[in-house]
């Protein structure tokens, strides 16, 4: 390399790291949220007459330990969702809580969904976790009382994670589709706007022009997708669903279309319910 070309390599070099460290001081300088005014979406129906509410089926993958987290999704999120815009039904999918020092017993009581048990697969993963008898009676309080909470026949551990994706595509069909118009899945650390989702898809759709991206997705929904639906066409809205800004590989800026924000926790759930441009998406607010 002689001494023109060194030159030319060095100038591309310092080019490359001014445009790369302005684009990094643009997104730390850029806020969470950008809500003005004039850029929020005003939907109409076209004939309010007919409009109908949407029927949603909404499975929310869960460990059976999260019942402070299932708590928030109930309170910030499921709770006031304005029965004439949308009509849900959900459960939170978890798998049974095991113990591994006689025989792999359940803890939970047997399954609500499902005659095999993933026991009997060869499945087995090792774990020192004893879960205490407060633990367990806490479970049980809350399966009792709130009558959302789906155990299916499925360690509860991460590794094995797909296995309860399967048995939320189970549940799902276990009503005609003829009942409901769309079944979802969602995370326990996912904020969804259900009143501006049922707006957005009583009025347009976005662009169809990708299919599920597995395997970078959701393997177990991918696989199942690919061997038994592989004609399924799915929305690729990447301003409507997205991470928290700054979180995650697919993150943005918090928007009037964010229809469900990703990689959040409980206090952050809370800030999305409680802010004023999104308040009035729940009847209680």
């Amino acid at each position: 390399m002689n001494i023109s070309q060194r030159r030319r390599a060095l100038v591309s070099l310092v080019v490359l790291f001014l445009v790369s460290g302005s684009s990094v001081l643009y997104i730390l300088l850029k806020p969470t949220f950008w809500l003005p005014l004039y850029a929020k979406p005003n939907f109409r129906v076209k004939d309010a007459q007919t409009h109908v509410p949407l029927v949603l089926r909404v499975a929310v993958i869960s460990h059976a330990l999260e019942i402070e987290r299932r708590r928030d999704i109930r309170e910030y999120i499921f709770e006031g969702v304005p029965t004439e815009s949308v009509t849900l039904e959900y459960k939170f999918i978890v798998g049974n809580l095991t113990s591994f020092s006689h025989n792999t017993r359940s803890l939970l009581g047997g399954s609500d969904y499902g005659a095999d048990n993933w026991n009997k697969t060869g499945i087995r993963i090792s774990s020192d976790y004893r879960p205490s008898k407060q633990v367990i009676h806490d479970l049980l309080v809350e399966r009792e009382r709130y009558q959302d909470v789906l155990v299916v026949d499925s360690f509860d551990m991460p590794e094995i994670m797909g296995l309860k994706r399967f048995e939320a595509l189970n549940w799902a069909t276990s009503k005609p589709a003829s009942e409901y118009d769309f079944f979802m899945t969602m995370d326990t650390d996912t904020f969804v706007r259900f009143q501006y989702l049922s707006d957005r898809l009583h009025t347009h759709h976005p662009e169809i022009d990708i299919d599920i991206p597995y395997p970078f997705d959701d393997v177990a929904i991918g696989y199942w997708q690919n061997v038994y639906a592989p004609d399924t066409q799915v929305w690729h809205d990447p301003s409507g669903f997205h991470d928290w800004f700054r979180r995650g590989h697919e993150h943005a800026q918090i928007t009037w279309d964010s229809v469900a924000i990703h990689h959040i926790d409980g206090p952050r759930m809370k800030e999305l319910r409680e802010r004023p441009e999104f308040s009035g998406e729940w009847s209680d607010s």
